[in-house]
């Protein structure tokens, strides 16, 4: 039997809460791995949030899925699909240039979206 994908779980998803999607254009020259937090351009394209950018620096989304554009010609557009909503495995997100989950935090949450930690802890009281 021909095998034709395998399952391989991450730990992106962090909760329970109901995932909105849309279908999304990306930026061409990149490569995206699922969890980059995205922001949408002027032009109506994502690109890797970067608060160094005035025009990328705006949480509004996650990639869903690995998308590699660094092929695609300019005239091509390639699409990705992002969560608007959820919860996210903070120590699983990719920010673009030199910006933290802390510079993020406040903004996505008025979105829906929500980064969580979900590393285990216990305590031994």
């Amino acid at each position: 039997m021909q095998k034709l994908d395998e399952f391989k779980p991450d730990n992106l998803i962090a909760g329970y809460m109901h995932q909105t999607t849309e279908q999304v254009f990306l930026k061409s020259g990149f490569v995206y791995k699922r969890g980059s937090v995205l922001a949408k351009t002027p032009t109506g394209e994502c690109t890797l949030v970067d608060s160094s950018n005035a025009d990328t620096n705006e949480v509004y989304g996650i990639l869903a899925h690995d998308v590699d554009t660094t092929n695609s010609a300019q005239t091509s557009r390639i699409f990705g699909v992002v969560y608007l909503s959820g919860e996210f495995n903070k120590r699983e997100l990719i920010f673009g240039g030199n910006d933290t989950l802390e510079q993020h935090i406040d903004a996505a949450r008025k979105q829906g979206i929500y980064f969580v930690d979900t590393s285990a802890t216990t305590t031994n009281d």
